[in-house]
């Protein structure tokens, strides 16, 4: 991809910042069927919460809800 300035020099971004699809579109991103899958944009990461009723049997990285 080509950038340019406002007077029309080629330039490099310093920076650039990936936004990745929605982890959460495929297999409720892996969090299972007593959870809500919420998308982090920046890492990919899928963020499980178990739903009303039900508790985090497991750790914090690998969410079990029963």
């Amino acid at each position: 991809m080509q950038w340019y300035d406002d007077v029309g020099r080629n330039f490099e971004p310093l920076l650039t910042i990936s936004i990745f699809p929605d982890s959460c579109t495929v297999n409720n991103g892996d969090c299972g069927s007593y959870a809500t899958c919420s998308h982090e944009a920046i890492t990919n990461a899928a963020i499980c919460t178990c739903k009303a009723g039900y508790t985090n049997t497991g750790t914090p990285l690998n969410v079990v809800c029963n």
